[in-house]
């Protein structure tokens, strides 16, 4: 630290925390180039992770240096690379250290581009919640799971949704890893999210964790954690091969009148009424009898034919055809 000491000479007192700052000019750390703005956070209270890329990205590589309050400076040995230029730094931390300040250098040479203070307590980011899980419980509720890699300390956030419709979002407290739903639908889908991050006695971050992977129940009471079911190639095959064969058998009942009558055979209709043919004078009527005939004889097809159209001339006609010496016959139908 004592080459930095070489070019500051104004000491202030700021909240009982010692401040260095150049005589007549802003302090040296907090007015960067914001092109190469560094912007930092700790991630999941084990790594620094330092980027210089938020204002576009930078035309050549850039080293980096860091250390925490009462620390040594140390280099950069993790880079971010992205198109062979260095984008950003990666470093480990200890818990405890998201509470002391931390110092940033960037440098292109011998020039520096970049110096500055953070204070990272506010600016911790989680990991996401792992081995989610939701079963029914032996209660008949629904019960949703999840771990934390660091369960002490740290708010959830559950948010779930019915058969796609908008999300619900409600708080967890702390060190509590499930949530419930009373008395779930079988006929109903629910799908199920969790983020995290640090409480407000633990140094209350700002920045939530990203949301876990989703996992789903419903309509067959089972788990799913594969919420886009891809469909199947051959369904739309399959839907396809219906329609034409749909098609293709409707144009052959409407071609095909034989087919037609063998598939939807047609009902005749049942006779409201019959002409009255008279026989001779004293000869009794029966079913389907005529003089010269016994009671047993059959009549004639065309005959029949004319039973299930009544017209008595055609009648008459077609019984003078068929050799019946009457021709005033009385039809009685059988009963």
């Amino acid at each position: 630290m004592t080459r930095w000491l070489a070019s500051i000479h104004v000491l202030t007192i700021d909240h009982s925390k010692t401040r260095f700052v150049e005589k007549s000019n802003p302090p040296v750390f907090e007015q960067p180039n914001r092109q190469n703005d560094v912007e930092c956070l700790i991630v999941n209270q084990e790594q620094v992770h330092c980027v210089w890329n938020k204002n576009g990205a930078p035309g050549v590589n850039y080293t980096f240096s860091s250390w925490f309050e009462n620390n040594k400076e140390s280099n950069c040995t993790n880079y971010l690379i992205e198109d062979n230029i260095t984008i950003g730094c990666k470093r480990d931390c200890k818990r405890e250290d998201k509470f002391s300040d931390f110092y940033t250098i960037l440098r292109h040479g011998n020039e520096t581009k970049s110096k500055k203070i953070h204070a990272l307590k506010k600016k911790v980011k989680l990991n996401p919640p792992t081995n989610v899980t939701v079963k029914i419980g032996s209660d008949s509720n629904l019960w949703f799971y999840w771990n934390q890699s660091t369960p002490r300390c740290v708010d959830n956030q559950v948010r779930f949704r019915i058969n796609n419709k908008p999300w619900d979002s409600t708080h967890v407290p702390s060190e509590r890893l499930s949530y419930c739903i009373n008395l779930p639908s079988s006929n109903s889908r629910y799908e199920f999210q969790v983020k995290s991050k640090i409480t407000e006695s633990c140094g209350d971050s700002d920045i939530w964790s990203d949301w876990s992977d989703p996992v789903a129940w419903g309509f067959n009471n089972s788990t799913n954690t594969n919420i886009k079911e891809p469909i199947s190639v051959w369904t739309p095959v399959l839907y396809v091969v219906g329609a034409i064969t749909l098609i293709l058998l409707i144009i052959m009942l409407l071609r095909h009148e034989r087919l037609r009558i063998i598939l939807i055979p047609v009902v005749p209709k049942p006779l409201l009424s019959s002409p009255e043919i008279e026989l001779p004078v004293g000869q009794k009527t029966s079913p389907l009898q005529v003089e010269g005939h016994p009671p047993t004889s059959v009549w004639p097809l065309g005959l029949v034919s004319v039973l299930q159209r009544p017209d008595e001339r055609r009648f008459q006609s077609q019984l003078q055809r068929a050799g019946l010496p009457c021709t005033r016959v009385r039809l009685c139908l059988p009963l």
